[in-house]
This record gives structure tokens, sequence and C-alpha cells, in this order.
């Protein structure tokens, strides 16, 4: 299927490309959809215009983590059949989730896998062996007009985040998956995972020796998508 082929390599394009950080969060910084990433609604909506332009029929969509209705990805209709893209989840979903069938999928060592049920779609994560659900997705879509207001106020909201206590940086870098999470770097690939403790350094030390990321341009553009 060619449009769900073109598709999927936006996505993997998003992640290596396109990081998922926390930093405008840790910096209290009011920056929101730019090409130099963030969480998952920055990301989300990056590739939701990108799609657009295209003019692929995409639609915001609210999903669950930890049982907190606080983690937004798209749905994509191709050829009158729904997909669900999780962009900005951190870990490298780069498939396209069918909603009406269940799917396996395995990249950089780790594998994802989803399970239809009468009302959600439940996307379940596999790493080192060990297996938990990821996401819970709702079948039934809320309107793009409430998601947008959840995403305005995502953090005026009485949520706790699974990144809000420490740095969270990840990216798609020479056929690896990197992710910082605190002082440890964890580096997955097809056969093999490793991960490093970060010494006592600037995280723009960090960021431009793993990541080749510049801490400054993040924290210095201007660069916005506005609804």
């Amino acid at each position: 299927m060619k449009t769900k082929d073109e598709i999927e390599r936006m996505i993997l394009n998003e992640f290596k490309t396109v990081p998922f950080h926390n930093i405008y969060f840790l910096y209290k910084k009011d920056v929101e959809f730019t090409e130099h990433g963030g969480t998952c609604s920055d990301k989300v909506i990056n590739l939701y215009y990108k799609l657009k332009d295209k003019g692929i029929k995409v639609n915001l969509h609210s999903s669950i983590i930890n049982r907190q209705e606080c983690h937004r990805i798209l749905r994509i209709t191709i050829d009158s059949e729904i997909y669900f893209a999780d962009i900005g989840n951190g870990w490298p979903s780069i498939y396209l989730f069918p909603a009406s069938y269940s799917t396996t999928f395995s990249c950089y060592g780790i594998t994802f896998r989803s399970e239809v049920t009468n009302n959600n779609l439940l996307i379940y994560q596999k790493r080192l062996n060990k297996e938990s659900l990821s996401i819970t997705i709702p079948t039934k879509p809320k309107s793009e007009n409430e998601i947008w207001k959840d995403i305005q106020n995502r953090y005026k909201q009485n949520i706790r985040y699974p990144f809000q206590d420490s740095i969270r940086f990840a990216k798609i870098i020479n056929e690896k998956f990197l992710f910082l999470r605190g002082d440890k770097l964890h580096i997955h690939s097809k056969n093999n995972y490793s991960q490093i403790t970060i010494p006592d350094q600037s995280l723009k030390e960090t960021l431009k020796i793993y990541f080749n990321t510049d801490l400054d341009l993040i924290l210095t553009t201007d660069y916005t998508y506005a609804k």
C-alpha cells in the first residue's frame, strides 16, 4: 500500500530527525510544535501538519498512559481503514497500528504488539525480555477541539507525567535507538543492548556528544506551528 508505506517512511524520518525530549518542560519554556521536538504533543502536531500538507486524512487522537488520559497520537485514514501512529511516546514505534486487527513488529531490539479489545487498542512493548502495557488507545475518538484544549492545558492539569522528574531525550542515531533517562543512556539495536552511566557533565555536553544536538538551538528556537 503506497500511502501506508509513505507514511511509515515519514514516521521513521521523524524518529531520526525530531527528538523526543522534555527540555521545554524542565526549563519551563513555552515553545510548542517545533522541528526541534519535545514531548508527545509537540511531536504529534509536527507530523500532523506534514501529513495534512500531503493531503492525507489525519486527526488528533487521545490515549491513555498509566491510567491517565494524557497522551496524544494520530489517527490516520487510508482507503477507509483506520490506523494509529504513536509518534510521541519516546520509544521507536516506527510502524502504524491498524485499528481493526492485532499486529506485532520489532525494531531496534524492541517488540511492539497491539491487541484489539471491545473498546480499545492495547499497545504492549517488550524490552529485555519483559513485556508491559505501554498505551491504551480508545477506539472511540474524542473531538479535535477537546484535544486541542487538552494540549494547551497539558501542564496545568493534575497529571503526573512519567518524564517530569529527570531529563528525557530520545532519537535514532546511526541505526541505533538512544534514550537518555536521567543519568542513564540506553542504547538499543537489532541484536544488542547496552547502558551507559553519564558522568557528571552538563546536559549541553551530553547532547552534543551522544546525539549531535545543540541544546542552545533547542532553547532559543522561535520556529513554531500555531493552530
